[in-house]
């Protein structure tokens, strides 16, 4: 498919849609307009089982370009790893005020080689496997993290080879302008306030894991 006919097939389509809207025409203009549209694999999950699809995605902004923002801490960084680490962002938090913070703790890991050990990948590593279909893992164990897994970010060093979700925009701004500091632990804080303890030692995030994992224990979380 050339870039001629995808973006021909994108505007008729776009205006089939607009008729049935109430948008004003110079709205409607602003969102057709587009920067750049890029092929991209999108995991989908489909009556338990996890499906991984090709599609387009449009940007409306260069601010959102991978070439641009905190993310280019290397000159090998392209689309593919933003939209992969963005996915794991998201499923860590959904508070959109943290998400940079986040951002900067799996950044500073990746600088270092350090192995992101993010859980939500070890989730998505697990439903991909027979025995956790149809399931929910309230709680990630050590047996998840001994799955065999390119996506088990606890065994393999870097990034995953593809995104564990369909990260919101205001998440992948996240990671173009991570923050920057010195923490490199997370732990989500007790009472599932969405929100997490963030540490510069493991010390630190030890006590945090220690308070955090007490209180699971005690809503019989297994």
């Amino acid at each position: 498919m050339s870039d001629y006919s995808f973006f021909e097939g994108v505007e008729k389509n776009f205006e089939r849609a607009a008729a049935h809207t109430n948008l004003p025409d110079g709205l409607l203009e602003q969102l057709k307009g587009c920067n750049s549209v890029f092929r991209m694999k999108f995991p989908v999950r489909i009556n338990g089982d996890v499906e991984v699809f090709e599609a387009y995605r449009v940007q409306h902004s260069n601010h959102r370009m991978p070439t641009k923002g905190g993310i280019r801490y290397s000159d090998g960084v392209n689309q593919d790893e933003v939209m992969a680490l963005a996915s794991i962002v998201y499923e860590e938090s959904k508070q959109k005020t943290e998400q940079p913070r986040v951002a900067g703790v799996y950044i500073n890991r990746l600088k270092i080689g350090m192995p992101l050990q993010a859980d939500p990948t070890l989730k998505f590593a697990a439903y991909k496997l027979p025995k956790y279909k149809n399931t929910v893992i309230r709680r990630v164990l050590n047996v998840h993290k001994e799955i065999d897994s390119p996506y088990n970010t606890y065994k393999h060093l870097g990034l995953p080879p593809g995104p564990i979700s369909i990260p919101e925009i205001q998440t992948i701004d996240a990671v173009l302008n991570y923050e920057s500091h010195e923490y490199f632990f997370m732990c989500a804080k007790p009472e599932y306030t969405g929100y997490h303890n963030f540490s510069k030692t493991l010390h630190q995030h030890n006590v945090y894991s220690k308070e955090y994992h007490k209180w699971i224990d005690q809503q019989n979380i297994r």
